[in-house]
Parts: C-alpha cells; sequence; structure tokens
C-alpha cells in the first residue's frame, strides 16, 4: 500500500482535511461573492426579522456566483433576510438589510427575467433571483420594483 493509498484508507485523516477544505472553500465564496462586504455591514440585524421565510431558493452574486438551492430569503416591511442552508454558514452569517438601502430592479435575460437586489451601500454588488421569487419578495416588503428601461431613461 503507498503511502497516499495509507493516508485515504484512514478515515481519521481523511473526514478532518475534508471538512477543513468544506469550511475554506465556504469562506473563499463568501468573499468573492460579496456575501462577507454584505455581512460586515448586516448581519447584526437578522434576528429582527419577523417575515416569511423562503427555503432553498437560488440567487447569484457578484461574479456571478451561483448560490444555487441553498438561499433563504425572506422580507418584511423592515428589511431583506439573507441566509444559506447550515452546512454553508461558513463565512455566511444571516442577514437583515433595510430596504432603504436596497434599490429593486428588474431586468430582461436572454431568455427569462430577473430581478436585481442592488445595495445602495455596495454598488458593485447586487444579488439576482428569478422574477417569480423577486416579485414575491418584493411584494412582502411593500416594495415598488423598477424596470431597467426606467433606469436608463432616467440617467
Amino acid at each position: 500500500m503507498t503511502a497516499i493509498q495509507h493516508w485515504l484508507a484512514n478515515p481519521f485523516l481523511v473526514w478532518p482535511v475534508f471538512i477543513g477544505l468544506s469550511l475554506a472553500s465556504s469562506w473563499v465564496t463568501s468573499m468573492i461573492s460579496g456575501w462577507r462586504a454584505l455581512a460586515d455591514r448586516y448581519a447584526s440585524g437578522a434576528d429582527q426579522f419577523r417575515g416569511q421565510r423562503r427555503y432553498l431558493q437560488s440567487g447569484a452574486m457578484r461574479w456571478r456566483l451561483h448560490y444555487n438551492n441553498i438561499l433563504t430569503i425572506g422580507a418584511d416591511e423592515g428589511g431583506l433576510y439573507l441566509g444559506v442552508l447550515f452546512l454553508f454558514r461558513a463565512g455566511h452569517p444571516p442577514l437583515y438589510i433595510p430596504w432603504r438601502e436596497i434599490s429593486v430592479v428588474e431586468r430582461q435575460g436572454w431568455f427569462f427575467s430577473y430581478v436585481d437586489f442592488h445595495f445602495n451601500a455596495l454598488p458593485d454588488l447586487k444579488l439576482t433571483v428569478t422574477k417569480k421569487l423577486g416579485a414575491a419578495v418584493a411584494r412582502e416588503g411593500g416594495r415598488p420594483i423598477a424596470s431597467e428601461l426606467t433606469l436608463y431613461r432616467e440617467l
């Protein structure tokens, strides 16, 4: 048995390495996607959220980094709640972002319509979700959705 085979056959060595790499991967993902930047500003208010949560949702953030079927999204009159499935929580604390710091914009992709949640304090950062999900969340929060064309006309 070679050294690598011996190492892979020992669960006391493989599991800690696997768990460590998973945690590191989740942490790096939070940095790249912009979640950490949001967490620096909005992680402390997540316990104030009182609305309905939608579990196992999908969305994309900076650099088209996708959170497929691991997002928890909710809205109430105060703001937008964002969380991730507990297995991927490293570097991703739950967030509660006040509506006054979010712009909601509908846009047309190649085949589908999407809703972008732009974070005013971090202009290079947005969360993109399907139109159906985005419209439902905006409605629950009492937020209007601007169209992309309307924004261009205003400029």
